[in-house]
Order: C-alpha cells, then structure tokens, then sequence
C-alpha cells in the first residue's frame, strides 16, 4: 500500500498557512498570477517561511518571463514551479538548466481525452504532470474516464474540482492508473477564495492509502 502525496493550492493568509501546514501536506501551492483571485502579491506571508521542511513550497506561474520566474523563486525560498501557460519545451528545457534541483510541474488544461493524449508527444518532460480541468480554479473536474488515454510514462497528479464528495473516485481511479501520484485541491476546500477549510483537509489526508 503507498499514499497519494496531497497538494494544497491557492494559500496566501499567514494564519491558514501555519494551520494547514501543521498538517503536512506534501506540497502547498502559492499562485503568483495576478489575474487570480489567489494571488500573493508581491510575496509570500511571512508564515510561509516557517513550514515544515516537508512541505515543499510550489509557486504557480502563467507564462512568466523567465527571469521574472527565477527571481521569484529565489526571494521567496520555492522548492518547485508549476507552470500553468502555454510555456514549451524550449522554455521548460531553460528553466531546468538555471534550476536543476528546482522541482518542476507543468499543468495540462485538459477538456477533451485528446489533451490527455498528446502529452506523450512532448519533448521536454517536467517532474509531474498536473492534469487539470481548466485555467486552474474552476472548480470543476473533467471526464476521469479519458484517463484511460495516458501513457506519457511521467508521474501526474489530478487537480480540478475535488472536493470530499468525490475524493474517494478520485483515489479509485489513482488505484487504476499507477502513475497517478498525488492529487491538488484548491476551490473545493475553501470557506472563500484563499482560505482553505481545515478539517476538511484533515479528513481528506486519513483518505489518501491505495
């Protein structure tokens, strides 16, 4: 038996940061594009700093300049990148060479089995795949079925709209698909946009054994 890693994504209240990561979820998730209704800003809450040193910090960013992306990453003490734009191989191949110890996700907007598909077309290949619904946030999952259609070989792991009324799908179809390793919760997990709803999150972590 293993445990799916957990990511919590979307944080920036000090307050949240501390309770949520007393509870050690593997990632925690800072979104760092200004056109969302989580962004940080021009940094991280101080408490951001004083998480576990399991927690690895993962900052989101949308089609940033590359520089613009390795400076942020230096002042605020990431452990990885999730990239959530149109970012290529060229670009993923750039980052790695300035950051090789940087972990490194790249989102895949998926509203048909044939974005699932192509990702075993690309070059470049991140640390894991995040297979997402939309844009990020939407709060809706996408058809789990199309699933069946993976076979980049990289580890991923399954974002958009999982909620504790789904979650246990969720690990079924993780059971199905080894290289399913983690799942990512956002919206579903909040009492408003930001603010992540502890106990929940709790009670999703005694879920995540396959």
């Amino acid at each position: 038996m293993k445990r799916l890693r957990l990511k919590v994504c979307g944080m920036r209240n000090g307050d949240n940061i501390r309770a949520v990561g007393e509870l050690a979820p593997d990632y925690m998730g800072f979104i760092f594009v200004p056109s969302s209704a989580r962004y940080v800003g021009h940094g991280l809450a101080p408490e951001a700093a004083a998480l576990p040193s399991s927690v690895t910090r993962i900052g989101v960013f949308q089609d940033a300049p590359l520089e613009e992306l390795c400076e942020s990453i230096t002042k605020n003490g990431l452990g990885g990148a999730q990239l959530h734009g149109s970012e290529n191989d060229e670009y993923l191949r750039d980052l790695r060479q300035r950051r090789p110890s940087l972990l490194l996700l790249k989102a895949i907007k998926v509203t048909a089995r044939s974005d699932i598909a192509a990702i075993s077309q690309r070059r470049e290949a991140p640390d894991l795949y995040l297979l997402d619904s939309g844009s990020g946030g939407t709060g809706s999952p996408f058809e789990w079925s199309w699933l069946e259609a993976y076979t980049a070989g990289i580890p991923f792991v399954l974002a958009g709209g999982l909620s504790l009324s789904n979650i246990d799908e969720a690990i079924e179809a993780a059971r199905r698909h080894p290289e399913m390793v983690g799942l990512d919760i956002n919206s579903r997990f909040e009492t408003s946009p930001g603010i992540k709803n502890v106990e929940q999150i709790k009670e999703a972590l005694t879920r995540l054994t396959i």
